[in-house]
């Protein structure tokens, strides 16, 4: 039954408090309280039946409460610590984030889960679009824009990896997780047996770091000022929905940016397809199956979209005017996007009115 039916339960039973028993291994949850009843104010928000003291311990703290219980009287205390109620509408990055799912949805047909875990992605980079200033680095252990960046600190109280399981970074040392981290049972970095990967805010953590990648190499490309490059990045969101299939893969998805990107810039194609490929999602990369539900099937590439070759002249820069080419020799998917682009885009000539 409910966990407000259970308090029902414990309050007209006389008990000064309840104390409920997780009957699985893992963590204590939050209990809801979806069944309350809600009354207008002045009137308690809360129906008195259910307003008895609650809390949920994990399963083994349970256990050895009932084996002193079958020898006798148990004498128990519960406190409750003092703490800062945050609300989440005070956090703009929540806001940016709720809003951003959306756009996303507005824009793509996503209803597999990949495209669940990339619509949560899409939504923290949304944040870090409002979020993200240029004085940021300025800011000690930033150098250029490495991180740590967290979401959501103002509610959790954590400003190093907010409600995430690492900050986005750059930095491998700060936020080592891979393309590799959304399949159920690939051992994550922070020591977690990666059971949950295929979750949606744990996948969608993967794609935004991705993003981030990107996101960041255009801000540190010298020929962007901070703004440049921050209108560039929205303006190859937004073109990226709109060149994304229906219920794509993560490798669709980045295709769908990346295709976009190189219609209008090499260099910043070069820089943005550099940070999925750091991250795992490069060139030969394998997405799950479009309708895997436990995102097994990741394989895994570090192999830059640009090759050496095309990547430049003297000065170690990217040359704009070099063939985007896969080592192989074949056509990059990002220049299909981009002949598609002018396919569609390309004037029609009208046919000439028959004379009479």
């Amino acid at each position: 039954c409910a966990f407000t039916t259970k308090a029902q339960f414990a309050m007209l039973s006389g008990a000064a408090a309840m104390i409920v028993v997780n009957n699985v291994d893992s963590a204590p949850i939050s209990m809801g309280n979806g069944d309350v009843p809600i009354d207008l104010l002045p009137v308690s928000v809360t129906d008195p039946l259910y307003q008895v003291p609650s809390v949920m311990i994990n399963k083994a703290d349970g256990q050895i409460i009932k084996d002193n219980l079958a020898l006798g009287e148990v004498t128990m205390r519960v406190n409750r610590e003092e703490t800062i109620d945050s609300d989440g509408t005070l956090d703009n990055q929540i806001v940016a984030h709720e809003l951003f799912h959306y756009v996303h949805h507005r824009l793509t047909d996503s209803s597999n889960n990949q495209a669940g875990a990339m619509s949560e992605g899409w939504g923290d980079i949304n944040a870090f679009m409002l979020s993200a200033r240029e004085d940021d680095a300025d800011a000690p252990f930033n150098d250029n824009y490495s991180g740590a960046y967290s979401l959501a600190g103002y509610v959790t109280h954590n400003f190093w990896s907010g409600i995430r399981r690492a900050p986005y970074s750059t930095d491998f040392s700060r936020n080592a997780f891979t393309f590799k981290h959304i399949a159920d049972g690939e051992p994550t970095p922070d020591g977690g047996d990666g059971a949950t990967n295929s979750a949606v805010h744990s996948s969608g953590e993967i794609w935004a770091n991705m993003v981030w990648n990107c996101y960041v190499g255009l801000i540190n490309d010298p020929r962007h000022s901070f703004a440049e490059a921050q209108s560039r990045m929205k303006d190859y969101i937004i073109g990226g929905f709109k060149m994304t299939p229906a219920n794509a893969t993560y490798t669709e998805a980045r295709d769908a940016v990346l295709s976009v990107v190189m219609a209008n810039d090499f260099q910043d194609y070069a820089a943005c397809s550099n940070g999925f490929a750091k991250r795992g999602a490069g060139l030969y990369a394998v997405a799950p199956s479009r309708d895997s539900a436990d995102h097994v099937g990741v394989v895994e590439d570090f192999t830059p979209f640009v090759c050496d070759a095309d990547m430049a002249d003297d000065d170690d820069e990217y040359s704009a005017t070099s063939a985007p080419l896969l080592r192989g020799g074949a056509l990059n998917l990002s220049l299909l996007g981009l002949l598609l682009l002018v396919l569609m885009f390309r004037p029609q000539r009208r046919a000439a009115a028959p004379r009479i």
